[in-house]
């Protein structure tokens, strides 16, 4: 594998969403390119094999749904595909519905919905509101995304 050169922008159920694969939630400037082209939903599949690796991306995913202002939807590969073959890798995950931590959303931990299993294979139910993410963008408790500075950071990075 190699990483890529691009980010994903994709219309799903009527709505823009990205696609930031395992790791990639871990860089907020990915999500930031994202929701600056009008995403209103980040997907995260991830395949991790330990506790660290599971909370890593689970952290990543809550953190981009506070700074963005978004849905977050985190969907672990859980159990083995028996490869590679001479060391077969087992994955555990929770699979996560995050949102923005405010009082719009009422969701103080900002978990819509948490999958309640780590090893086994299960279906993961959440109602994305659009019109309550609307209202949350439009009057964020916290500094939101009108408060971002592109500007100031170019000049920081070209420092």
């Amino acid at each position: 594998m190699s990483g890529g050169d691009r980010v994903t922008l994709a219309e799903v159920g009527g709505r823009a969403a990205g696609m930031l694969i395992c790791a990639d939630i871990q860089f907020p400037e990915l999500s930031w390119y994202l929701v600056a082209k009008g995403a209103e939903l980040i997907l995260c599949p991830s395949l991790t094999w330990n506790s660290r690796g599971e909370h890593r991306v689970r952290t990543g995913c809550r953190a981009r749904a506070i700074e963005n202002q978004l849905f977050v939807v985190m969907s672990p590969l859980v159990g083995s595909s028996g490869l590679p073959s001479d060391a077969p890798m087992y994955a555990v995950g929770e699979a996560v519905l995050a949102t923005p931590v405010d009082k719009t959303f009422g969701i103080n931990d900002g978990l819509l919905a948490i999958s309640g299993s780590r090893t086994e294979e299960t279906v993961l139910f959440g109602d994305l509101d659009f019109d309550l993410l609307a209202q949350s963008r439009a009057k964020p408790e916290a500094p939101g995304l009108a408060l971002q500075r592109p500007d100031l950071y170019a000049k920081l990075l070209a420092e």
